[in-house]
């Protein structure tokens, strides 16, 4: 406390508030004073109101004297002296409208002008820096402080110490002269008075009648202890500032307090202030323990210690209740620095359960020493102490949230949240009769935030909305202190790539929790606005937090103005050009902040924030708001406009048609209220920032640019806009020009030119820009012409300016496609396209294709315009030619392109799918002009082709790719009808065209050209117009010679890809070969040796290739089975005698077979590469007889046959092979694939014969590792056995079925793992079901019912009811009804007589079941099923797959009615309906649809009514 002046009145004549309107010396305004502030004393403890009044009057009185008097240091003292005192009372202080903080630096203020008039007085020297401290500590403390006020509480705290120092100083020099005056006075004379000396005021009294004089108390050894003491509190609370800023000043501090505690204390210290002493030494111990712990000079134990040392020391701790206050502060303090000394992410769980321990026990027993504190009977301060009582249960409740999962805290959550609530209600009530206002506040709002944690609403929710303006503070507060969960902590460890997993995974979750907590925002918004500021990624995920809330609909309308107002003070802060130290967020940050303040935008614009956008635009003043001169403001609000556009006009957004409708209407308010503002403000900005900062300017178009598609163009564009942009955008070589502002101004342009408008005031806008101007500048400027051929060619310009043009003719093209009356806007329309037309070609024929792309569009709408006019006026067919030569040229690889290499594949890539976008706009000048296409195409293919004849080699390769292509593509036209001939005769002009260019494609010899794109050209022309050979079969040699020469080409791609081509070439041209097949095979037979190789794992991981350009050993393999097939198609030519085929199918087969042998053995020891051979192998046997016959069993077609018996007996020498190779190695899923492809390709080579093999390939196919996948694809395989060979099968099937439907069994009941597998499992049924049917349509269903095969037709039964039945699978049991359905026509015999009326009573008609019983079988099996999946809770009757079901139940139920007629309705009526509890009323609606209704009619009956059902 301030030490008061005493002042002694000598007489007391002049009172009452007559004498008062008298006051004429500094005596008078000093009495004056004094009786205010002895009234406002009186008062003080029964009518707080009345005396802050008079204590007022008594400053105001104060301070008019010193107006009249400014040297009455009386005067002053006690303005000083009364100020101070006001801010230490809180119930005064309430009746104030100044602050805490504001009182104090006023009362500093005031102590500093008195020490100008008395710099010798101890007292005053002593209260200003007790001031010094008071303020220093109200600005330090509450969570964490801003850098800027941290240094002026340094600053107050060094000069609070200096002044400490000088007093003491002093005091002890008067100590020492009293003590010199008091032994002088003795010796001299026994006169005095002891205890006081009377010295005159220095401001003495004017007349004899009143005197004032200053009582100046002697200098004691009391006094000095107390300065000392107060030295020593202010270094406690500078240590507390300082703990956590390095160790650089403490090292000062420790030598400071060494002589205090040293030195002075011991030679002041008093007997009965031994107990402050301690208390005061210990608080200053513990301060610096921690300094020097969060510095890294103390270890955690040693700290623990000193702190249990130093207050062990006061003997009397226990009846102290600040002493225990004091110590229990100082265990918190030393829970939060160990806390905040670790990094989480960086522990160990073995760390953390240590960390948790040392932190329950110590806050455990703080709790402890405040408990016992609360009990003393000279106890001050309970409700402060009931506070912190709640924080400790609060702080030990926090230890059982993630990430420490303390298992005591956890167990214990439900009651350490009921403590502390209890403690806070507790503090609050205790302050209301107090008085106490802060404190009650502060417990009021805790006490609602720990209701909240535990789930209680009602009255804490209405506290916490009344508290907004004190939230955020106790909130951050309470996070600091570690009482609530760590949000920043938990980020941290979420985005922390070091973290343990099991903490990010708790981190994350914690994170998914608080975004749904209805107080996680507020904590969010504190840390991303806090000064000093948390981490980016913290600030970040703090903002999404509070986004979502946003979004979400999580604030009201006050919380939502809650965020609106701190965003603002934080956006001012920041960005207001006020503060000179503040540093600008980072982009991110920004980014982040401006989606916050838009979601806000769209939530509060339209009532709440009606001044939103002034707002925001007055961050870009700082002083004049006439002068937009504060350049982070600017560049924030051109943001926000930005932003704003994208959250409400962004049309490339997906919206629901309520939001559509909710933007619009925020658009129109928009433009009502503030788009003129705006607009102003950005022709401001472009004035006043022109030639200072390129951002800025460069962020102004862009939001000019946005908000011209949605505002009012005559509000953007004016001649100051239009100026700056002409000027940014003409073409100079001066240092002033900026290609990012040329740029950016070229894009403006363009999203101007997006809006939508008449097509009058298009043509107008068009004009008004001047586009063509720009245009025609720019590319005659420097950048596009003559630098365009050198590598400074400005590509990001043209691809610009080729966007101009393409957006400005698609306008254009659109103002056409509307006027289709020859007016005056049609002509200008068609003026300006003419203009604009060579700018479009310009940029089309540009080398660059991405240039050349951006004006593909308008060329496609141009020719799409020109085809819906159907003939084109003269004016626009001139336009064709120079459009289709253009896209011609552009079909032409550049100069530099380089074919084949690999480093240029993914240019290679993006050219063919340019070619294919050119081959669109090629079809559309087709469609408008088709003589001219076949012309132009003709012209060039023929001109090229001659030149290759004529020059031989002298032609470059790309200009005869060019013409091949085109050439390949003219097809699309010529052969549209299917063909080239009809009766020999060309079926077009097109074909006729075409005919002429193969002709002259094998005149040529264009296939010597030695680039290997124009081979590959070649073959795939001519596998392409195969038919024009068919008619030609004198060419086919000419070409056969040049593929046999390119399948042993040297460069790999031609050759592999040769391999394929060569094989279509042939199979088409089968029958036109003739008896070639032995020159062939001799010609490939350096090709057909099979060598396996195992492939390498790629190290760079290169998943780029396509598989054109795959060149890996499988690709090439895969390659080379195409010769097998083609060898296969050429010896079984009607041409070759059968003789032959035989000798000619050896040759190939016996080396193979050969090969076969040798490897198998090493095979099946375990040689891989002998495993990869054999499988070779044995694909390249399959492959061969595929090639060799078309034939399946089930053709009837007369143009195919089977071969002959002495070659199928060859081919069945194959599969012998094929079964030793498959019965050695039927583990070997890749020898198992490989088996199946043969069998399939064998069976229409050796037709039946392959039956008597069937039992050794299901044995060998169908092994105990065969996957559910193999079983489904090997019973398709048998689907296609079945249906080819019928009745021929029923022995062999028989005799199989069983054995081979257990294995089938097997696989069903297998348990699924994964996804995949359970998908294999469905295809797995399906394909089982599908069996079943096959079997039934072709007359074999007697297989199933053999005696042989009886024993398994119960499961088979069972295993088809069951499908029907599942829920999970739609497309099973819709496959099961279906072979049930099929099982009731095949064995319930023929179809009874029935009468399409009511059902029929009297003659019963009875079924005749093909097997005996099967009628009962099936009504009593069956037909239950079709309520199995309705009846299902589960089930959805609107699921389209489920109605599907549905359907084929209801078909089944129409079956079973054909075979058994009355019978079965009479089963339905009295057992089957009426068990379900069917009502007579639906029984006989059922039974009469059943009747009457035919299978569709029926099956619509049974979903509706099992809908209705279901509701």
């Amino acid at each position: 406390m301030p030490k008061q002046k005493q002042l002694l009145k000598a007489n007391n004549k002049k009172k009452g508030k007559a004498a008062q309107t008298e006051l004429e010396t500094a005596d008078d305004f000093l009495a004056a004073g004094v009786e205010y502030e002895e009234a406002g004393e009186k008062w003080r403890a029964g009518d707080p109101v009345k005396s802050a009044r008079f204590f007022v009057r008594a400053i105001e009185t104060y301070s008019i004297g010193l107006q009249r008097f400014p040297q009455s240091f009386d005067l002053a003292y006690n303005k000083a002296h009364i100020q101070y005192e006001l801010a230490q009372q809180p119930r005064l202080l309430q009746q104030l409208p100044t602050s805490f903080i504001d009182l104090l630096r006023l009362a500093l203020d005031s102590h500093r002008f008195a020490l100008n008039l008395g710099q010798e007085n101890a007292d005053l020297i002593f209260n200003t820096a007790q001031v010094l401290t008071s303020t220093a500590e109200a600005l330090s403390e509450g969570g964490p402080v801003a850098t800027n006020v941290k240094e002026e509480a340094l600053t107050l705290f060094q000069e609070a110490l200096g002044l400490f120092q000088r007093c003491l100083d002093l005091q002890e020099f008067q100590f020492t002269q009293a003590n010199d005056q008091d032994r002088m006075t003795d010796e001299a004379s026994t006169q005095g008075m002891e205890g006081s000396t009377l010295a005159t005021s220095e401001a003495s009294a004017t007349s004899e009648d009143e005197r004032w004089a200053s009582i100046v108390e002697p200098v004691t050894r009391n006094t000095l202890l107390d300065t000392v003491i107060a030295q020593i509190e202010t270094l406690t609370a500078f240590c507390n500032l300082m703990s956590s800023q390095g160790d650089s000043w403490l090292s000062w501090v420790e030598e400071f307090s060494h002589s205090l505690l040293e030195e002075k204390i011991p030679a002041y210290e008093a007997s009965d202030r031994r107990s402050e002493i301690s208390l005061v030494s210990a608080n200053f111990a513990s301060a610096l323990a921690d300094a020097r712990f969060r510095s890294g000079r103390l270890d955690l134990f040693t700290y623990e210690r000193e702190i249990a040392d130093v207050f062990g020391r006061i003997s009397d701790i226990t009846e102290l209740p600040q002493g225990l206050c004091d110590r229990a502060d100082a265990i918190l303090v030393f829970v939060a620095s160990v806390y905040a000394s670790v990094d989480l992410a960086e522990l160990q769980a073995e760390d953390i359960s240590r960390l948790n321990e040392i932190r329950w026990r110590h806050s455990t027993q703080a709790l402890a020493d405040l408990t016992a504190a609360s009990k003393l009977p000279q106890v001050q301060n309970l409700p402060r102490i009931h506070l912190r009582r709640g924080d400790c249960e609060l702080l030990r409740h926090r230890l059982g949230e993630a990430p420490f999962l303390y298992e005591v805290a956890r167990k214990n959550s439900a009651t350490l949240l009921k403590n502390a609530e209890v403690y806070y209600r507790g503090a609050a009530g205790i302050a209301n009769a107090e008085g106490s206002v802060n404190e009650e506040q502060e417990a009021r709002v805790k006490e609602a935030l720990t209701a909240k944690l535990r789930g209680t609403d009602g009255k804490p929710a209405e506290i916490l909305e009344n508290n907004d303006s004190k939230l955020l503070f106790l909130i951050e507060e309470m996070r600091e202190e570690g009482l609530l969960s760590d949000v920043e902590n938990a980020i941290e460890i979420a985005w922390n790539p070091g973290s343990d997993p099991n903490l990010k995974s708790q981190a994350f979750d914690f994170l998914n929790q608080l975004r749904s907590e209805p107080q996680g925002w507020q904590v969010c918004l504190s840390l991303a606005t806090r000064d000093p500021r948390a981490s980016e990624v913290v600030r970040h995920v703090a903002l999404e937090v509070v986004n979502n809330a946003i979004q979400s609909g999580q604030l009201d309308t006050q919380g939502l103005l809650f965020v609106r107002d701190n965003l603002l003070a934080y956006l001012r802060m920041v960005f207001g050009g006020t503060g000179e130290n503040t540093k600008e967020d980072t982009i991110t940050i920004q980014n982040k902040v401006t989606q916050t303040i838009t979601y806000l935008f769209k939530a509060l614009y339209t009532v709440q924030w009606t001044t939103f956008f002034d707002d925001i635009l007055a961050l870009t003043t700082s002083h004049n708001p006439s002068v937009l001169d504060n350049a982070s403001g600017i560049k924030i609000y051109l943001k926000v406009t930005i932003s704003v556009h994208e959250e409400i006009a962004d049309v490339l957004l997906p919206k629901s048609p309520d939001e559509q409708q909710r933007d619009n209407d925020l658009k129109d308010l928009v433009r009502q209220r503030d788009a003129k503002k705006i607009t102003q403000s950005w022709q401001r900005i472009l004035i006043q920032w022109k030639r200072r900062d390129g951002v800025i300017l460069e962020q102004c178009l862009a939001a000019i640019g946005r908000w011209a598609s949605w505002t009012d163009l005559s509000l953007i564009i004016d001649d100051t806009v239009l100026t700056l942009l002409f000027e940014l955008v003409t073409p100079s070589q001066g240092p002033n020009e900026d290609p990012v502002l040329r740029d950016a101004a070229l894009n403006t342009f363009i999203e101007i030119l997006a809006k939508k408008m008449k097509a009058d005031d298009k043509l107008e806008l068009i004009e008004i820009l001047r586009i063509k101007d720009i245009v025609s500048q720019l590319i005659a400027s420097p950048s596009l012409h003559e630098l365009r051929s050198t590598s400074n060619y400005d590509t990001d310009l043209a691809e610009l300016v080729a966007k101009l043009v393409n957006n400005t003719v698609l306008d254009i093209i659109n103002v056409l496609e509307g006027n289709n009356d020859l007016n005056d806007t049609s002509a200008r329309a068609s003026s300006q396209l003419k203009a604009f037309l060579p700018y479009v070609l310009r940029f089309f024929s540009d080398e660059y294709d991405e240039i050349c792309s951006s004006v593909i569009p308008c060329l496609s709408d141009l020719l799409t315009y020109f085809r819906k006019k159907g003939r084109p006026d003269q004016e626009y067919t001139s336009m064709l030619a120079p459009i289709l030569q253009a896209i011609v040229a552009k079909m032409k690889y550049d100069e530099t392109s380089s074919w084949g290499n690999e480093d240029a594949q993914t240019d290679e890539a993006e050219f063919q799918e340019l070619r294919k976008r050119l081959q669109v706009l090629q079809q559309a000048v087709a469609a408008v002009d088709e003589p001219l296409y076949i012309q132009t195409i003709s012209s060039i293919v023929g001109t090229t082709l001659e030149r290759v004849q004529n020059e031989r080699g002298q032609v470059d390769w790309r200009e005869v790719d060019l013409a091949m292509h085109e050439m390949f593509l003219f097809g699309e036209l010529a052969v549209k009808n299917g063909g080239l001939y009809s009766k020999t005769k060309p079926v077009s002009p097109a074909a006729d065209r075409l005919i002429g260019m193969m002709y002259k494609l094998v005149e040529s010899d264009v296939a010597s050209f030695s680039h290997p794109a124009i081979q590959l050209q070649y073959m795939e022309i001519c596998v392409r117009y195969s038919t024009f050979f068919e008619v030609n079969p004198q060419l086919i040699t000419r070409v056969l010679e040049n593929f046999v020469s390119f399948v042993h080409h040297t460069h790999v791609k031609v050759k592999t890809r040769s391999w394929y081509l060569f094989h279509r070439f042939v199979r088409h041209l089968r029958q036109q070969l003739g008896n070639i097949a032995q020159t062939v095979i001799q010609a490939l037979a350096d090709l057909l040796p099979i060598k396996a190789e195992l492939n390498e794992v790629s190290s760079d991981n290169d998943d780029m290739s396509s598989d054109e350009n795959d060149q890996s050993a499988a690709a090439t393999f895969n390659s080379q089975l195409y010769l097998y097939e083609a060898i296969g198609c050429i010896c079984s030519t009607y041409a070759v005698p059968v003789e032959n085929q035989v000798i000619l199918v050896q040759s190939v087969l016996n080396p193979l077979f050969s090969d076969l042998e040798a490897h198998l053995g090493p095979a099946r020891d375990g040689d891989e590469r002998a495993a990869l051979q054999v499988h070779h192998l044995i694909m390249a046997l399959g492959t061969l007889a595929r090639g060799f016959s078309d034939w399946s069993p089930a053709t009837t077609s007369p143009s195919t046959t089977p071969p002959a018996e002495v070659v199928s007996g060859e081919f069945a020498r194959t599969a012998e092979a094929i079964l030793v190779a498959l019965e050695s190695m039927n583990n070997s899923f890749e020898i198992r694939t490989a088996a199946r492809f043969a069998f399939s390709r064998l069976i229409g080579v050796l037709g039946n014969r392959i039956l008597p093999q069937l039992p050794r390939w299901i044995d060998g196919l169908l092994s105990r590792t065969s996957t559910k996948d193999e079983m489904a694809l090997f019973l398709r395989l048998l689907d296609q056995v079945v249906y080819g060979f019928k009745t021929e099968i029923f022995d062999i099937l028989n005799t199989l079925l069983t054995p081979f439907l257990q294995r089938v069994f097997s696989g069903i009941t297998e348990q699924t793992s994964g996804t995949d597998d359970e998908i294999q499992l469905a295809e797995l049924k399906r394909a089982y079901l599908g069996f079943l049917l096959v079997i039934l349509n072709n007359d074999l269903g007697t297989v199933l019912v053999s005696t042989t095969n009886q024993p398994a037709f119960e499961t088979v039964i069972s295993t088809v009811e069951h499908f029907a039945k599942d829920i999970t699978d739609f497309p099973t049991a819709k496959l099961a009804f279906s072979v049930l359905t099929k099982m009731v026509v095949t064995w319930g015999g023929p179809d009874l007589p029935l009468q399409s009326s009511s059902p029929p009573s009297g003659t019963v008609t009875q079924s005749q079941p093909t097997l005996p019983g099967f009628d009962r079988f099936m009504m009593e099996r069956f037909s239950p099923l079709c309520w199995a999946l309705p009846s299902n809770t589960a089930f959805n009757p609107k699921d389209a797959q489920g109605k599907q079901v549905l359907g084929e139940a209801a078909g089944l139920q129409k079956a079973i009615y054909a075979k058994t007629g009355q019978v079965y309705l009479t089963w339905l009526r009295e057992v089957e309906l009426r068990g379900m509890g069917m009502n007579d009323t639906s029984t006989n609606e059922y039974l009469q649809a059943l009747c009457n209704s035919d299978a569709r009619r029926f099956k619509q009956f049974f979903q509706a009514l099992v809908q209705r059902s279901n509701r």
